[in-house]
């Protein structure tokens, strides 16, 4: 079953994840997160009305945030955790970063080609259309988080799997892109998901389609198509990510990106050229 229609506003599904966020997130968790120094603040995603009013409902999910909100967002473990208030802080660090991070990633470039892509023509200047997630929920040193020693990486596993599921069940998406290469798969296919369906490889480590199976925050099940690519800084794989999104918007370009596979440029599919 494809992924329901959305009626809410932002601000109610905001709510919702932020209630979601706290029935996941607990105060000694957190202490136990933080016990290691070099985490960063915690990322949860939030959603915009450009993402409820664009083409396609679509979630670009990256691996890690490679620093995020500092050592002022990392809740202090000897004192008493408001656990909502911090989330809270969080989510709202969130939205404001969507649509203002200088795009001198190409992370960020790819984001914001696909949100004008998607977006309402009305819309397009917010540069916020798609939901913005990571699949770690935070990271270490400005790096992946999943090799800090003893349980710690554990630990990050389980609550980023957490709020990510939450994230999907709640906003919905109709399409799913993790960016986050094929070093991450095994995380996807055991740790994150109980069953990833109608699995096939496009082009090995370039492109991997799946659909994900859950239910929604109502209890209805309904599944998420998805797309596994390499990193935006792989230029190699600039035309499997261009073929993700034109595929959003019109059926055809995978059909058309496989027949193509092995040669310089596929026409027709490309993103449009970076937006300031």
């Amino acid at each position: 079953m494809a992924a329901p229609t959305l009626t809410e506003s932002a601000t109610t599904l905001n709510d919702r994840l932020l209630q979601r966020y706290v029935e996941a997130v607990d105060a000694e968790n957190l202490r136990l997160l933080y016990q290691d120094t070099r985490l960063s603040g915690l990322f949860v995603a939030t959603a915009s009305e450009s993402y409820l009013r664009s083409k396609v409902r679509i979630m670009i999910v990256g691996r890690d945030t490679a620093g995020w909100k500092g050592a002022d967002a990392v809740p202090a473990t000897g004192a008493q955790i408001d656990v909502a208030a911090y989330l809270e802080r969080q989510m709202a660090y969130h939205r404001k970063k969507v649509g203002t991070v200088k795009a001198t990633s190409t992370f960020f470039q790819f984001y914001r080609r696909v949100a004008q892509m998607v977006a309402a023509p009305d819309d397009r200047h917010l540069k916020d259309a798609p939901v913005w997630a990571n699949l770690f929920c935070v990271d270490r040193n400005k790096s992946r988080p999943d090799r800090a020693p003893g349980p710690a990486s554990a630990r990050i596993l389980d609550l980023s799997a957490r709020l990510l599921r939450i994230q999907i069940a709640v906003l919905r998406p109709e399409l799913i892109v993790f960016t986050t290469g094929s070093s991450c798969d095994s995380y996807l296919k055991s740790h994150y998901f109980d069953s990833l369906l109608n699995s096939e490889v496009h082009n090995p480590k370039r492109l991997w389609e799946f659909h994900i199976a859950l239910a929604d925050d109502t209890g209805n099940a309904f599944t998420v198509r998805a797309f596994r690519t390499p990193h935006p800084r792989h230029r190699a794989s600039d035309d499997a990510r261009a073929a993700v999104v034109a595929e959003a918007l019109s059926p055809g370009a995978i059909a058309r990106y496989k027949e193509s596979v092995g040669r310089p440029s596929i026409s027709g599919i490309g993103l449009t050229p970076p937006i300031a």
